[in-house]
């Protein structure tokens, strides 16, 4: 059951839509996330075949560094936004400890554990959905995510599945070919820069040969140097992403050590900028823009630090045991990230990918993954 449950979470979550809250899209995302992770938990402890072996302190200290820091925010820095986060992403505090306990009990749902035919109709159904729900004010295609980038970001984690699967080699083409399409249907930027960089890595290793260690450091560096192009783009008034990150660069000064708060980024933006005299005090800005500069924001030195340190282990892990599968899919959400505020659905994209690269030893389980009663 747990195994059906995280495939949900991964290829069925995109697709939910109802009509309530303040967003159709992303609150019900959030709603049932969060209620079949509760789920998740519950058959994990009632089940018999449990254990604990996987949890090591020495792989997951962050995770309890994490859980702290949000016990710590809501005891000294609780705000109407801290625990739920705020009404339009829901984003706060309880949807993080959701996210971590999530990485942690899908650890067993391993990439060579997933049908095809799974991320192959979520591409299908992402790209049917750009064009039959109507587009944002601009025209760009939101499909079932709601939003352009996050669509993007989706195809961008998705296609990698399909290419690196067993599947006929029509199947495997289709992948990168559906990812495309979801980044023209979007008019994604970050989405044509993510997914040339995964092809990027993948070129380095299938045809020039690099060893796995020198083309991710390679396609990183671009990764950081790709940054950039948002400050010589520069920006209109409105949404200025160059802004934003000045802003919220400067918002995590006036709290360096452990930030303003989880889900608290919306206020703490909004006071920066009314000091810094800038544009940002006329517009609801509820995120940096970067997936860094937020927990920057929010959870100062000890946030930032935490994420950087598990971005480095789960690399390091891809790295050694080659898993190219694993590494562009993480190389193409941190492009995404690195420029948009993501929903919920990416951000479980994210959380699994960290959790498959903390447990050092394969054979270690939580529970068989191949039970059905698991």
């Amino acid at each position: 059951m747990i195994k059906y449950l995280t495939f949900f979470l991964l290829f069925g979550l995109p697709f939910i839509v109802l009509p309530f809250g303040a967003s159709p899209f992303e609150i019900p995302k959030v709603f049932l996330a969060e209620i079949t992770i509760i789920l998740l938990t519950l058959i994990w402890i009632f089940q018999k075949n449990h254990t604990w072996k996987s949890f090591s302190l020495k792989e997951w200290w962050p995770f309890a560094v994490l859980i702290l820091l949000g016990l710590t925010h809501l005891i000294f820095l609780n705000t109407p936004t801290t625990f739920f986060g705020n009404t339009f992403r829901l984003q706060g505090v309880f949807l993080l400890w959701n996210l971590l306990i999530f990485a942690y009990l899908a650890l067993p749902v391993k990439t060579n554990k997933i049908p095809f035919y799974l991320p192959l109709l979520a591409l299908v159904g992402l790209v049917g959905s750009s064009f039959l729900v109507s587009g944002n004010e601009v025209s760009r295609g939101v499909g079932t995510l709601g939003e352009p980038n996050s669509l993007a970001a989706a195809g961008i984690f998705l296609w990698s599945f399909l290419f690196f699967s067993q599947s006929k080699l029509i199947w495997r083409l289709i992948g990168p070919i559906l990812a495309l399409a979801l980044v023209f249907a979007s008019g994604s930027r970050s989405g044509l820069v993510a997914l040339g960089l995964q092809i990027f890595f993948l070129f380095l290793i299938k045809f020039i040969k690099l060893s796995h260690l020198k083309s991710l450091i390679t396609t990183l560096c671009l990764l950081i140097l790709s940054w950039s192009l948002s400050l010589i783009e520069g920006g209109g008034w409105f949404e200025n992403r160059a802004e934003i990150w000045q802003t919220a660069a400067l918002s995590g000064l006036e709290s360096p050590l452990l930030g303003h708060g989880l889900g608290n980024i919306e206020q703490s933006l909004k006071e920066t900028s009314q000091l810094l005299n800038n544009n940002i005090r006329y517009q609801y800005v509820d995120s940096a823009h970067n997936f860094l500069l937020d927990y920057w924001v929010q959870g100062g030195i000890v946030g930032i630090a935490v994420i950087i340190w598990l971005l480095g282990q789960t690399f390091k892990k891809f790295s050694s045991q080659r898993k190219n599968l694993e590494a562009a899919s993480l190389i193409g959400l941190l492009t995404m990230m690195s420029f948009n505020p993501m929903s919920v659905v990416i951000l479980i994209y994210f959380w699994w990918l960290i959790g498959q690269g903390l447990v050092k030893k394969e054979e270690v389980y939580l529970y068989d993954a191949s039970d059905p009663r698991s």
